[in-house]
C-alpha cells in the first residue's frame, strides 16, 4: 500500500478523558502499523501523547514526525527555557573543540517517542509566533484527522477548513467525531451553508467519522479512489480517439414565428416592388405581435 504523510491534532491537555486518550492511542497504532507517517505537534500528554505512545509500541513500519517550537527547548542541567540563548545552546562547544550539540537539550513537554525511536523524526521551528510550526505541521501531507482537542485545536481545524473551502488544499480533513464531541462544527457548517456563506458544500470541507480506524480507512480509500481516477483520466486521454460531432444549429426565434403563421420567407418572389414593401410591413408587424404574445411581453388590455 502506499505510505501517506498524515497530520494529526489533537489536544495537549492531561487532563484529556480516557475515551479520547484510547482512541488517539488506536490512531497511532494503526498509523504506524500500516506504514503510515503521523505528524503531529510532539506532545507526551493528551491526544497527542497517546497517539505518539501508539506508534512508540507498534512493530510497524510507519513513522512519527514531531513538529515543535524553539521557545520549549529545555536545558536539563540548569533547569531553564532558555529561549534568547537557544543558538549558544545548540552551538556550544567543549574544552577539546567538539560540539555538543543538543546532548544536553529536550523540551518541555516533548513525548518520549522522540528519543526512544529509531523511526521518529523531531522538526524544531522558531518564529515570534506558532505560524511557522502550524505551516510545517502540513508541510506536503496527504491528509488531515482532527482529534478531539481545545482552543487551540480548533484554531488549528477552522484554519484547514477555510483553505479546504476557497480550494487552497484538496485533501480530506476527518474529524474524529468521539460521542458527539465535534456535532456543533458539523451544526455550524450546515447553517453556514444553508445561509449561503460557504463557497462548497459542507460534506466537501470536512468528513466526520466516529473513531479513528474509520477516518483511516476513509483517508485510504479517498486517497486511492483519486490515483485511480487520475490513472483513469491520463489513460482515457491517451487512448481514446477524436470523436467529430455535428453541430446542429437551432432555427431562428423569427423563422420559427414566421413557420407557424405559414408565412413564406422568400420575399423576393413578388414581382410587384410595392407590394413586396407593404406585404413585408404587415408581416413583421405580425412576427412582432406574436413574438410578444409569446414571450408574455404584449398583454391583451382589460376589456371593462
Amino acid at each position: 500500500e502506499t505510505q501517506l504523510r498524515i497530520c494529526c491534532y489533537g489536544s495537549s491537555s492531561p487532563k484529556t478523558l480516557q475515551k479520547y486518550i484510547n482512541d488517539a492511542y488506536t490512531l497511532g497504532y494503526i498509523l504506524c502499523k500500516r506504514g503510515h507517517i503521523c505528524v503531529n505537534g510532539a506532545g507526551e500528554h493528551g491526544c497527542m501523547g497517546a497517539m505518539n505512545l501508539g506508534m512508540e509500541e507498534t512493530d510497524g513500519t510507519g513513522k512519527v514526525v514531531g513538529v515543535i517550537h524553539e521557545m520549549f527547548i529545555k536545558d536539563r542541567d540548569r533547569g531553564i527555557c532558555s529561549r534568547s540563548s537557544n543558538s549558544s545552546n545548540r552551538n556550544s562547544s567543549d574544552n577539546n573543540g567538539n560540539s555538543s550539540k543538543r546532548k544536553s537539550l529536550w523540551f518541555e513537554g516533548c513525548a518520549p517517542v522522540f528519543k526512544n525511536c529509531k523511526s521518529s523524526e523531531l522538526i524544531v521551528v522558531g518564529g515570534d509566533s506558532l505560524q511557522q510550526r502550524k505551516k510545517k505541521l502540513v508541510e506536503n501531507i496527504d491528509a488531515l484527522i482532527v482529534m478531539p482537542g481545545g482552543p487551540g485545536t480548533f484554531d488549528e481545524l477552522w484554519e484547514m477548513a477555510c483553505a479546504k473551502q476557497i480550494g487552497l488544499i484538496d485533501y480530506p480533513i476527518v474529524c474524529v467525531n468521539i460521542d458527539g464531541y465535534y456535532d456543533p462544527f458539523y451544526s455550524m457548517l450546515q447553517r453556514a451553508h444553508k445561509d449561503q456563506f460557504l463557497y462548497k458544500h459542507p460534506d466537501e470541507i470536512l468528513q466526520f467519522e466516529s473513531n479513528s480506524k474509520k477516518a483511516i480507512d476513509f483517508i485510504e480509500s479517498f486517497v486511492a479512489r483519486k490515483k485511480n481516477a487520475e490513472a483513469g483520466t491520463v489513460d482515457s486521454s491517451r487512448n481514446s480517439d477524436v470523436v467529430k460531432q455535428n453541430i446542429v444549429r437551432r432555427t431562428s426565434f423569427m423563422k420559427r414565428m414566421m413557420s407557424t403563421m405559414n408565412v413564406s420567407i422568400s420575399f423576393g418572389s413578388c414581382k410587384d416592388e410595392e407590394d413586396l414593401g407593404k406585404g413585408n410591413i404587415f408581416l413583421m408587424l405580425g412576427v412582432v405581435f406574436t413574438a410578444g404574445l409569446a414571450l408574455g411581453s404584449i398583454t391583451p388590455l382589460n376589456r371593462r
